[in-house]
């Protein structure tokens, strides 16, 4: 029998601790926020299909939206939309092994600036 354990550190790969989505990259940027890729290898040096597919959705993601990322802060408003945010706050999303992530939808808009251009998300 195979045994996984949830270990306080994140910085190898354990299948019990799941990947953020690929879609949290843009609200965290409209919020000053910064994410840290953390794609960790198993063993053998493979990654696992939930870490690769998640890897490709978010550069497909960044081939069409790049420039809402990269060099660019946040504007007066981090956005707009229906989805609500039930725990705020530094790694306030991220208890309950991500549960507590919003699911964002194409109504939740996020803003971004690069100089005197604003991005819509």
């Amino acid at each position: 029998m195979q045994r996984h354990f949830e270990w306080k550190s994140t910085w190898f790969y354990n299948p019990v601790n799941k990947p953020k989505d690929a879609g949290t990259l843009v609200d965290m940027t409209s919020k000053n926020g910064r994410m840290l890729l953390n794609v960790p290898p198993k063993a053998d040096g493979s990654f696992a299909p939930e870490i690769t597919k998640e890897l490709y959705a978010m550069g497909k993601w960044l081939t069409i939206n790049g420039e809402a990322i990269c060099n660019t802060r946040p504007w007066v408003f981090f956005g707009e939309g229906p989805t609500e945010v039930t725990h705020p706050g530094h790694h306030g999303q991220g208890k309950q092994r991500g549960e507590l992530i919003p699911k964002y939808t194409a109504q939740d808009v996020r803003f971004t600036q690069n100089g005197s251009k604003l991005n819509l998300d």
